[in-house]
């Protein structure tokens, strides 16, 4: 048994003098992503927000102590992800916002990664605020820079870079409250032993596992014993269904069931609540109907009763589908749809608490509130799958899809344009490029406000004649402009929720209240900023304008909308040597700017604009369709001032036309 005194806890304050941490060489490379990044400081900033005072733990940091030069440092066996992330934002806020008078033990990073020069290279990048390029350095340490820089300007709604009242307290909280457990394992350790147990160990109980156990609890106090068992067997079914997120919803059900629900052709739902369920239920009568949870194990071995049972092998590839959506955060979309209420965040974290209303209510209350989820989940999955995209790998590549399940014969479903038989053709194409306009550039699950104002429209606007595509399009880029010009580009910004759920919010777009400043490098508050043009520029050049660039609307015939997140600047900031430098006001100009990969702007982020149209010219297509305009309209060896001012008008002018 380990002593207690190996057990240590330590604020992040004193974690920064607590000693020097080496990552070794068996480790993997930092690899945490956007979601997992601001998942970290919004899991902070809401306790900091609670004012409780109480310690928030993240975790445990699992080291082995050595000694070099007579002095004590730690091998770091489990946690280096979240140390290495934690270093990256204390080098922001000392850096971006000037606080390192309020981080004063943050004197040095403390990590060190063991024969990784590019990485000990980025996270003495990241301490001085300055990524040079004297030096090959990991680019995953930037990225994660740049991402919590972000992060914390729009979460505390900063746009020069001066800290303020909600910023320094959740610095105080971050400093003094959030604690990390620091283990040190024993000196006869087996450390490859021990780090492979690390990596194997078994996986707790999801949120929504136990969440299904407490709603399931409910329906036990249904008092008619044939009504409480159908009704269990149908929420259990609906709930184990919806949560395989890349099958269609309709395979959750025996296929003697599926034409009773979604009707002859599989893609209608023709329920109006969990008592039309019930009314059309039936029990398969062969013996195809036992399921697992019928019978134990132990009474199928040996037993001629269920000798001849047959897989209904009419059920897709799972792995042809990726989701949009995890089932935890799709939980969450479901409740805001069904309560329309403000309290309910997208934050899976508050997943089983958010449930915790249900405890106040009457008997008959809970029951009847468990049916209407369950149904709202059910409907909600058939409208996900039918009416927003996927991520589609099929012959050895893969695309956004937006399709629907077609039932033929008992030999023959397949799946074909919601809107079309030609998936890449009219409102079908529009809408895919809508979709995956927004989904792109929040990765985050609790940042996808886009989809929750998209299940909320499908819900709303559904009928046995499916969705009108006209008037689903129109929804969505109305959603984008306000998102646009109320939210992202105005000073006194529109609540989502309001834009979202207020039937009486009506408001305007006028050129007065807009910021257009907003548009300019570091005050982009959200990448759909970028997305949006592309998408209107799309329209532009469907409706032939554009047409002197050579090529154009082939480009945009295979454009689709991908994860980019990083803004470059096509004239550089730091030019190579004998090229000028350009003022301010043109370098960070909205015609000056573009977003691309993040591996390709720290590739070429000093290149001149025609060196990097030339590598794009060999074999690899303009990230954008912005890009794509800027490489062929401007004569790329001259751009400069005149070029970005024409081109700057040219979008602003663009977005104008959208407040008419």
């Amino acid at each position: 048994m380990r002593n207690s005194e190996e057990i240590i806890p330590f604020s992040l304050d004193e974690i920064f003098k607590s000693g020097e941490y080496s990552i070794p060489i068996y480790q993997r490379n930092y690899a945490w992503k956007e979601g997992q990044i601001v998942q970290l400081i919004n899991d902070v900033n809401d306790f900091a927000i609670a004012e409780n005072k109480q310690n928030y733990y993240i975790g445990t940091l699992v080291v082995y102590k050595r000694e070099r030069d007579a002095q004590a440092y730690y091998e770091t066996i489990d946690g280096q992800q979240r140390l290495t992330t934690l270093n990256i934002l204390y080098a922001v806020l000392k850096n971006v916002f000037g606080l390192g008078d309020k981080i004063p033990n943050f004197k040095k990073t403390i990590l060190e990664f063991e024969n990784r020069i590019t990485s000990s290279n980025a996270l003495d990048f990241a301490f001085k605020g300055k990524f040079e390029n004297y030096a090959k350095y990991n680019t995953a340490i930037e990225d994660a820079y740049k991402i919590i820089e972000k992060e914390l300007k729009s979460l505390f709604n900063i746009h020069d870079n001066q800290s303020n009242d909600d910023l320094l307290n959740f610095v105080k909280f971050l400093n003094n409250y959030v604690v990390i457990l620091r283990v040190e394992v024993p000196k006869e350790t087996d450390l490859n032993h021990y780090f492979e147990i690390m990596n194997n160990r078994g996986e707790q109980l999801e949120k929504h596992e136990v969440l299904k156990s407490q709603l399931l609890s409910y329906l036990e106090k249904i008092e008619d014993p044939t009504e409480k068992e159908t009704a269990k067997t149908l929420f259990t079914t609906i709930w184990d269904g919806c949560s395989q997120m890349e099958r269609y919803i309709q395979y959750a059900f025996h296929k003697d069931q599926r034409s009773s629900f979604f009707g002859n052709t599989w893609n209608e739902f023709l329920l109006n609540e969990f008592d039309d369920l019930i009314v059309k239920y039936k029990r398969p009568e062969n013996k195809e109907s036992v399921t697992i949870e019928d019978v134990s194990i132990k009474s199928i071995i040996g037993n001629p009763k269920y000798a001849n049972i047959v897989v209904d092998n009419t059920s897709e590839t799972p792995e042809r589908f990726n989701s949009v959506i995890n089932f935890q955060n799709f939980l969450l979309h479901c409740l805001l749809i069904l309560k329309e209420d403000n309290e309910f965040k997208l934050d899976d974290k508050k997943l089983i608490s958010n449930f915790d209303f249900l405890k106040k209510l009457r008997v008959d209350e809970q029951i009847q509130f468990v049916k209407e989820y369950i149904f709202c989940v059910l409907k909600t999955k058939f409208l996900l799958d039918n009416y927003v995209i996927k991520r589609e790998f099929i012959n050895n590549s893969e695309s956004w899809s937006l399709k629907k399940l077609h039932f033929y014969n008992d030999k023959s479903q397949s799946y074909i344009g919601t809107f079309g038989t030609e998936e890449n053709e009219g409102d079908n194409r529009t809408l895919i490029w809508l979709l995956s306009m927004f989904h792109t550039v929040a990765p985050n699950m609790m940042y996808k406000h886009w989809l929750n104002a998209t299940l909320k429209y499908l819900h709303t606007n559904y009928s046995i004649t499916g969705i009108d595509s006209r008037s689903y399009i129109a929804y969505l880029e109305n959603f984008a402009t306000q998102l646009i010009f109320n939210r992202f580009l105005a000073d006194n910004q529109s609540d989502y929720f309001n834009i979202i759920y207020d039937t009486e919010y009506n408001a305007t777009l006028d050129n007065k209240t807009i910021n257009w400043s907003k548009l300019r490098y570091s005050k982009v508050e959200n990448n759909l900023v970028f997305n949006y043009i592309d998408y209107l520029l799309i329209k532009e050049i469907l409706n032939e304008g554009f047409s002197e660039i050579k090529g154009i609307k082939s480009f945009v015939s295979k454009f689709e909308f991908t994860f980019r997140s990083s803004v470059e600047h096509y004239y550089p900031q730091n030019p190579k040597e004998g090229f000028g430098k350009l003022k301010e006001e043109h370098l960070h100009s909205i015609g000056n700017l573009t977003l691309i990969s993040h591996s390709k702007n720290s590739a070429m982020n000093n290149y001149m604009p025609k060196a990097k149209k030339e590598h794009y010219r060999d074999g690899t297509v303009a990230d954008s369709v912005k890009q794509y305009i800027m490489f062929n309209k401007y004569p790329d060896a001259s751009w400069g001032s005149s070029d970005i001012e024409t081109h700057e008008t040219e979008i602003i002018e663009l977005l104008k036309k959208q407040l008419n």
